[in-house]
């Protein structure tokens, strides 16, 4: 027996950062290098002990005060925004099997399913979002205005693989 699959989840807010940081220390760590190699190999003096030597007053400077709060903040923000939980992106249908469906192709249906509905002229998503689907149905002036609710018990029957944390909503406007 196999376990189900870890749900689909957007990618986490940090990677983004990450990256750009990550990408600023391979070129501060290339710098460096070549500050190593360069004094060895050449006549040219190395830049570092200059720039150290200015960093490493007895007292703190303005600026690398302001540096340090800086490195501090983005560590912080990093820390955060990997601690902050990713968003999940599909809902689990119900079934035996392993399935999953974007908010957006749940939508989909419901609209495929209400314009197949008699009486219906035309349908369109209005509201998306992973609890709640809202459904715009225009129909027929000649028809009861009971319809709305049938198309409503309609949608769920025909759409009750759904998750039960998801409700579709029909807002029913008579046609012109």
């Amino acid at each position: 027996m196999t376990g189900r699959a870890a749900e689909p989840r957007r990618r986490a807010a940090a990677t983004t950062v990450s990256f750009l940081l990550s990408l600023a220390l391979g070129v501060a760590g290339v710098l460096l290098a070549l500050d190593a190699v360069l004094p060895a190999t050449t006549a040219h003096d190395s830049a570092l002990p200059p720039l150290l030597a200015d960093l490493d007053g007895l007292t703190a400077s303005a600026a690398t005060t302001a540096a340090g709060a800086g490195v501090v903040l983005v560590g912080a923000v990093l820390v955060l925004s990997a601690l902050v939980p990713r968003r999940r992106t599909h809902l689990r249908l119900r079934s035996e099997a392993d399935a999953w469906i974007t908010p957006r192709a749940a939508a989909a249906l419901a609209v495929r399913s209400a314009s197949r509905h008699p009486g219906v002229v035309g349908a369109d998503a209005e509201r998306i979002a992973r609890r709640r689907i809202v459904v715009g149905v225009t129909r027929d002036s000649e028809r009861s205005d009971d319809a709305a609710d049938v198309l409503q018990e309609s949608l769920r029957a025909e759409l009750a693989r759904l998750p039960a944390t998801t409700t579709v909503e029909v807002r029913s406007r008579v046609a012109p």
